[in-house]
């Protein structure tokens, strides 16, 4: 069955043949995918037609009066192309029945390239474009396509209101009552009308080295100024600062780094890993630059404890032979032994790598 939803028992003089756009009532049929109507080369009879699938559609009129005709189909249409029709438009054309409990015909038609569709009062629904290969077979480009496509004056119908392939014109904006949403179907975005214009709520994460003017983006939009790294989120019209996604600096310890007085036990990290100690120091002030000196040599009978693969070594300490530190080495300091320290015979001499 192709049929146009009209009102059973209604006349509809082909000269003011519309159906008012003054509710929702007509899209709540309408379809969730790009499948309406969709062009196709035919699989069913071969190269020499163009499949369309079902699909519903509204073809808006030029007149700026509000009008639109409804087309729909239920059925899936295999439309002959004339081999003597080098490229052209395959359209949907509705054929009014002036008279009588007729419905009003669907009718596919082929137009050649030569003599592009008009609008006709937006009476066509123009829906693919074609062309054919040296040897005579059809060719969809990439182009052939044309349900989205600006300038017919059409849109197909979502659940939710009219759809293009691009956002809508501003120009259009007197044909369509307040509320309606309109969807791009090439990006996705959707647009509601209002006293404004067409408005869209914003989906984009913006970054620059400069904080957003207020003309900048949509509401919900997103923006980060690299510089500052501040955050900011466009509502009600306006930029609103989150606030800086850098923060204050972190705790770098009981002093400031690399100066300042110390207390018993920080442990002071040295820049030159290499010529350079870790030391544990005493109460006292850090100095900067490397060291001035050795350190000084232990004491007699200081013992040094170096770790020997899982046991504790000790080494006593004699005067006049320093005990030797790596520059990889970290030296732990404390009372007494360390922690699971076994005595063994103490040796006596020169030190050893701790």
């Amino acid at each position: 069955m192709i049929t146009v939803a009209f009102q059973e028992e209604a006349d509809y003089p082909a000269q003011t043949f519309r159906r008012m756009f003054g509710s929702m009532q007509d899209f709540v049929a309408g379809f969730d995918s790009r499948e309406s109507f969709e062009p196709s080369l035919s699989a069913l009879h071969g190269p020499g037609y163009v499949a369309l699938a079902p699909g519903r559609a509204w073809v808006k009129d030029g007149d700026e009066a509000g009008g639109v005709y409804w087309v729909e189909s239920d059925t899936a249409l295999q439309v002959p192309v004339p081999a003597s029709v080098q490229s052209g438009y395959v359209v949907l054309y509705v054929e009014d029945i002036a008279h009588g409990d007729w419905r009003n015909a669907l009718v596919p038609q082929v137009v050649p390239d030569d003599v592009p569709p008009a609008t006709d009062e937006g009476r066509r629904l123009v829906v693919a474009k074609f062309a054919r290969y040296p040897d005579g077979t059809l060719n969809l480009p990439p182009d052939y396509d044309q349900r989205y496509a600006y300038g017919w004056g059409q849109y197909l119908v979502t659940r939710t209101g009219p759809a293009r392939g691009e956002d809508p014109a501003p120009a259009e904006l007197a044909r369509f009552r307040l509320g309606t949403q309109y969807t791009n179907f090439s990006t996705g975005n959707r647009f509601v009308r209002t006293e404004e214009g067409w408005h869209r709520d914003g989906n984009k994460f913006y970054a620059a080295t400069v904080d957003p003017a207020k003309a900048e983006g949509l509401n919900g939009d997103q923006w980060i100024n690299t510089a500052t790294m501040g955050l900011f989120n466009k509502a009600g019209g306006d930029w609103a600062f989150l606030g800086s996604l850098k923060g204050a600096k972190g705790e770098t310890g009981t002093v400031e780094a690399n100066t300042g007085a110390t207390v018993g036990g920080d442990l002071v990290v040295k820049q030159n890993i290499t010529t350079e100690r870790f030391k544990v120091t005493p109460a006292g002030v850090v100095t900067l630059g490397p060291c001035a000196a050795a350190p000084d040599r232990p004491q007699d009978g200081a013992v040094l404890y170096a770790k020997d693969g899982a046991l504790w070594v000790a080494e006593s300490g004699s005067t006049g032979k320093p005990f030797k530190v790596g520059s990889a080495d970290l030296v732990m300091a404390g009372e007494g032994p360390p922690p699971g320290f076994t005595a063994a015979p103490a040796t006596i001499g020169g030190g050893g790598n701790g």
